[in-house]
């Protein structure tokens, strides 16, 4: 994901949208893109913290790193949202409450 499109997506959503947003895109980027164990685990670990703090507890959300999200993402109301952990969701997606996205086992 390019810088610009972060930067966009923290512009054009609320703050704590934004925060939310930008705490996913940290763990996608170290999930996906860096290779380097020692570094990997720091990071994880820092990733891991912000989420159960503010995305899983303060938001009843989740995030899984793994998901795939295309650019320009909108999350309007961020509580409650729940994405399976192998989910790609496309570009231009807007999200609001209450929202699960995945299949039932």
């Amino acid at each position: 994901m390019r810088l610009k499109n972060l930067f966009w997506e923290i512009k054009n959503n609320t703050k704590f949208s934004a925060i939310i947003i930008a705490i996913f895109r940290f763990g996608n980027f170290v999930n996906k893109k860096i290779h380097i164990s020692i570094i990997r685990q720091f990071l994880f670990i820092t990733y891991k913290i912000l989420d159960w703090l503010i995305i899983r507890i303060i938001c009843n959300s989740e995030f899984p790193p793994s998901i795939t999200i295309g650019k320009r993402l909108r999350v309007y109301h961020p509580f409650g949202i729940i994405i399976q952990a192998d989910a790609s969701i496309g570009n231009d997606c807007q999200m609001r409450h209450q929202v699960t996205i995945g299949w039932a086992k």
